[in-house]
């Protein structure tokens, strides 16, 4: 699921659009697709905040609601603990 501008280009603009992304499941074309809900291992959580990038390859999601909702926690690269909610609709 991505909410935002992600930004591909080698040319990056001075200043990062807001984003947050989170892979569960098949990521990066590895490993099988979240077909149900549940907990699963090794997510990854991708946002820019304040310009600033933030990453944490080794979070944990939970799906819920038939994968239209659900919740992660995880540790930054930088060490920093993380944790959200989301909900599709």
């Amino acid at each position: 699921m991505g909410i935002g501008t992600l930004i591909l280009d080698s040319k990056q603009p001075k200043t990062l659009p807001r984003s947050f992304g989170i892979s569960v499941g098949r990521i990066f074309g590895v490993g099988k697709a979240a077909s149900r809900d549940g907990v699963y291992q090794r997510a990854i959580v991708v946002y820019v905040d304040n310009g600033m990038r933030h990453a944490a390859s080794t979070a944990v999601a939970t799906l819920e609601g038939g994968r239209t909702r659900g919740s992660f926690t995880g540790r930054l690269f930088t060490g920093e603990e993380i944790s959200g909610t989301f909900r599709c609709s």
